[in-house]
Order: structure tokens, then sequence, then C-alpha cells
């Protein structure tokens, strides 16, 4: 999942039938230089422990439509301000779709884009907490 090839996400992790060859053949790519091994053996344990299951199951009903029927009748719109931190070499979730799904349903809606692939709260550590200090302190003034 973290691995040293961002490509690998678009070729191997993402199709389901590929990231299923890939875990039961065994095979293994070099860790990503900003994921250190300490927090590699961190998300290693939550995944063995089950911690990665509620996230995991919002994508299975995603892709499975399961949860349509009970989302129709939700409210939609956002009244707090939002910031959106998107990542510009995100090959899975383009920068501009993730803008476009998301600005109708957010009345004050901030995007900022960081130069980072898909995990961008774990890629840029240091540029994410900035933003997310900045549009604190921008609403600390309001």
């Amino acid at each position: 999942m973290y691995a040293d090839d961002p490509h690998l996400a678009v070729t191997d992790f993402a199709p389901r039938e590929k990231v299923r060859e890939w875990v039961k053949s065994g095979q293994t790519a070099p860790l990503a230089p900003w994921m250190t091994p300490e927090e590699f053996e961190l998300h290693s344990q939550i995944l063995r422990e089950g911690g990665y299951t509620g996230p995991l199951n919002w994508y299975k009903h995603l892709g499975a439509n399961l949860s349509l029927a009970d989302e129709r009748g939700l409210k939609t719109a956002v009244d707090a301000p939002t910031l959106l931190v998107t990542a510009k070499k995100d090959q899975l979730t383009l920068p501009v779709v993730q803008e476009q799904v998301t600005r109708p349903h957010i009345k004050d809606l901030r995007v900022k884009c960081a130069n980072s692939g898909h995990w961008v709260q774990l890629e840029a550590k240091a540029e994410v907490n900035a933003m997310i200090e900045v549009f604190l302190l921008e609403l600390a003034e309001r």
C-alpha cells in the first residue's frame, strides 16, 4: 500500500483482481521514502487488528451501491467552513474530480493541493499541517 512507485496504486492495487494476485503471490515493493519503518509497523498492526474495517467497508459499499437507498433524503449540504486537501500527484483520486464532487455540497469550501501522491497526510505531513494551521487561523480571525 505504501510503495515507492506510486504508479503501482493504479496498475496493481486499485484493480480488485490485480491486488488479489499481488497478495496471493507474496509480491512486495520497496517502501516509499516518506513511510518510516516504525510507521509501517504501526499501520500493519492496525490492519492486522481490523482497524481499517470501517473505512474499507465504506469503499466496498460504494462500489456495490449498497448505501444508495439509505443515503437518499440525507442532507448533503455542509454549512461549516471546510478545507479539502487534495494531492497533486494522486493517480487514483484526481484533485479536479475531488473538488468537482465536493464543491456542490459545501457552501464555504477552501481547496488546497499538496505536492504529494494519494497518501497526502502521510507523504506531505508538514505541508498538510501548515495548510490546516492557516485554515484554522483564518477561521479564528472571523
